[in-house]
């Protein structure tokens, strides 16, 4: 079971932590495919502008859904494997 508890917890570790970065990689991805030479904070303005504060979070959906899919999948094969090879190694 704390196999479990440890890789649902990562899971809503990784929902968080894209939730809070996601504004940040959106204004980053328009900077990038942008032609001007706007800065970080004017772009942050112009999608705030154009499409209010959903314009940040913009198909985040799927990116929460695959960071926790990606947290779960990894921490609970992580747990398993380290208590099993820490088991047939006597703990060491």
């Amino acid at each position: 079971m704390d196999d479990l508890a440890n890789a649902i917890s990562a899971a809503i570790g990784g929902v968080v932590s894209t939730f809070v970065l996601y504004p940040i990689e959106i204004v980053k991805n328009n900077l990038q495919t942008s032609t001007g030479d706007a800065s970080f904070i004017e772009t942050a303005r112009s999608i705030s502008k154009t499409s209010g504060l959903s314009g940040f979070y913009a198909g985040i959906r799927g990116s929460c859904s695959s960071a926790a899919l990606e947290k779960l999948i990894y921490y609970y094969i992580y747990s398993f494997l380290s208590r099993r090879i820490g088991a047939s190694s006597g703990g060491n």
